[in-house]
């Protein structure tokens, strides 16, 4: 092969100093975000594992027996998980895999040994070797059921409305324990009631006080947008001075509403005016036009039980002209044209100097934590 040298025009020298200040800049953000998140986290307790120690705590096992059987965890793991490997249920409502532990519906009471005067929450219980465990025992039944009929006396007779019926939690629980009577049912109040944004709808007299949606803004998004407030049947999820969502630095990310047990935080639901319109015959019904996502012909498949990374494209057509749409458009067309705009938009602003970096604006609720939280980065955003 034939050896020469290039030299490099000056103004790839430029895009390279350009992309070096990208890529310090973009790390600063990361960093100030990183520790923002660091901040909130450090409240929860979590089990801290050292480097040195990690591999050796990795392969550690412990026996445990639950119900009579006998089942190997790390020495590390909870109860709660010693008992789902051993294959017995215990009941959960403010407990989530991805969520810090907290313990608070006391649902999840399991017997350790013989002391059947001390149940503790096998949740937040870390597992010992040779651990006896009980899950279903006469006095641990008493004490759930007893504890559902206390969150029921506070919550609304609206499973059949409600948008998350058959699909809620604590439905699951009393259908399991036949919870029938729970004695004088207090009223709705609707006083935390709140539909302030675009997306996402509390109604909170259907809150069980499990705390998650509290610890998904914390803790999985770092926003600190919700906390805790007040004490006793008073205790609910709120805004810092108890704002309206839209006043505060919400992005409505939806993470709230997506680990919420029952019906409290919601998407805010549309199907039912679509439905309407959709059903409307004669001539003042309108053209009805449907844009399918290039993401949704992937998810809708994994939904409705098909294998992950399965495409349905035309399944999800077909669907959508049975329900009544007249014409339905891919937006994958639309998105290559994004893909160009952004690429010359980038090209652009390599030849005047920046702004730098670019980010773009496709997804509403990053649009949303820039102009809320990072409002210097405004200008950053790409305008396709």
């Amino acid at each position: 092969p034939h050896h020469h040298t290039t030299t490099t025009p000056p103004h790839h020298h430029h895009f390279i100093m350009l992309a070096r200040e990208s890529v310090r800049r973009l790390n600063l953000f990361s960093l100030s975000h990183a520790r923002r998140f660091a901040t909130v986290s450090s409240s929860f307790s979590a089990p801290s594992v050292s480097p040195s120690s990690s591999s050796s705590i990795e392969h550690k096992l412990v026996t445990v027996k639950v119900n009579g059987k006998e089942v190997q965890v790390p020495e590390y793991a909870s109860v709660l998980e010693a008992c789902k490997k051993a294959g017995a249920y215990v009941p959960t409502l403010c407990n989530h895999p991805q969520l810090p532990v907290k313990g608070t519906c006391r649902l999840c009471l399991v017997q350790l040994g013989n002391d059947s005067n001390h149940l503790k929450p096998s949740c937040a219980t870390t597992v010992y070797d040779q651990l006896e465990v009980q899950t279903d025992t006469k006095q641990i039944r008493e004490f759930v059921k007893r504890d559902l009929q206390l969150l029921l006396r506070h919550h609304p007779n609206a499973c059949m409305t409600c948008e998350v019926n058959g699909r809620c939690e604590l439905q699951d629980l009393i259908y399991r324990y036949q919870v029938t009577d729970w004695g004088v049912k207090l009223p709705p109040e609707h006083e935390w009631d709140d539909d302030s944004t675009a997306s996402i709808v509390q109604d909170l007299d259907k809150c069980v006080r499990c705390g998650r949606c509290v610890r998904a803004c914390q803790v999985l998004q770092g926003m600190n947008v919700l906390r805790m407030a007040e004490r006793g049947n008073k205790l609910h999820p709120a805004t810092f001075d108890e704002l309206p969502l839209d006043h505060t630095s919400c992005i409505e990310c939806g993470q709230c509403a997506a680990v919420c047990p029952v019906g409290a935080i919601i998407e805010k639901p549309e199907v039912h005016l679509l439905l309407e319109k959709l059903e409307r015959v004669g001539p003042s019904r309108p053209i009805h036009i449907a844009q399918t996502a290039p993401s949704t012909r992937v998810a809708i498949g994994e939904e409705l039980g098909l294998e992950p990374g399965s495409v349905s494209t035309g399944q999800l057509v077909a669907a959508l002209r049975r329900l009544g749409f007249d014409y339905v458009f891919d937006t994958n067309f639309s998105a290559d044209l994004t893909i160009l705009e952004e690429g010359t938009e980038l090209l652009n602003r390599v030849k005047s100097g920046g702004p730098f970096p670019m980010f773009t604006s496709c997804c509403p609720g990053w649009v949303n934590l820039v102009e809320k939280s990072y409002p210097e980065f405004i200008n950053n955003l790409s305008t396709a």
